[in-house]
């Protein structure tokens, strides 16, 4: 199952290779932002942070079935987590256990990395520390998404193999349009 995750993964990336250099190289010229940095610097730095976040939709679409399920659980922890970028709020006003929170969500790391690549020059070697930690959340991240998916693949070719009698018969027939499409997803 891991080439079926790492293929999805793949996906998103070349969906976002498409997207990605309108909202990092083309909107700044557009709107006349500082730019001293390569975009090709810019794009190789945005590589971990499109797995990162590919890799974190993957968990959580993983841990809820419903896309209803998904949408509210990243509208929830959305605010959050731009919060913890130190973006709107100020690092230093931050509660110390935020600190150490912080660095697991990529776009904590992201942002001050793409600004500095993008809009002061800094070369890569600047942004070491938020571009390793980008590369270790995108493959940390990958881990539970492969194990919950190897674990849904399992059940599957369990469910497949249990024959249906008049014991079992009734529950999948009341249960059919919700959870028995868990079983059947790709």
């Amino acid at each position: 199952m891991t080439h079926r995750t790492l293929g999805k993964l793949l996906a998103y990336l070349i969906l976002q290779a498409a997207v990605l250099p309108f909202y990092i190289i083309v909107l700044p010229y557009r709107y006349d932002l500082p730019r001293l940095g390569s975009p090709l610097v810019v794009l190789v730095f945005a590589l971990p942070f499109v797995l990162a976040v590919s890799a974190l939709g993957m968990v959580v679409a993983a841990l809820f079935r419903s896309p209803l399920t998904v949408r509210l659980a990243f509208a929830a922890i959305g605010l959050p987590f731009f919060f913890l970028a130190g973006f709107s709020w100020p690092t230093a006003a931050m509660p110390k256990v935020l600190h150490y929170l912080a660095p697991l969500v990529p776009s904590s790391a992201a942002i001050n990395g793409i600004v500095s690549v993008s809009q002061f020059g800094a070369p890569l070697s600047d942004v070491r520390s938020p571009f390793l930690t980008l590369w270790a959340l995108a493959s940390i991240l990958w881990l539970p998404c492969d194990w919950i998916r190897n674990q849904d693949a399992a059940n599957r070719r369990m469910m497949s193999r249990t024959p249906v009698t008049s014991d079992n018969a009734l529950p999948c027939f009341i249960e059919g349009g919700s959870r028995m499409n868990w079983y059947f997803d790709a």
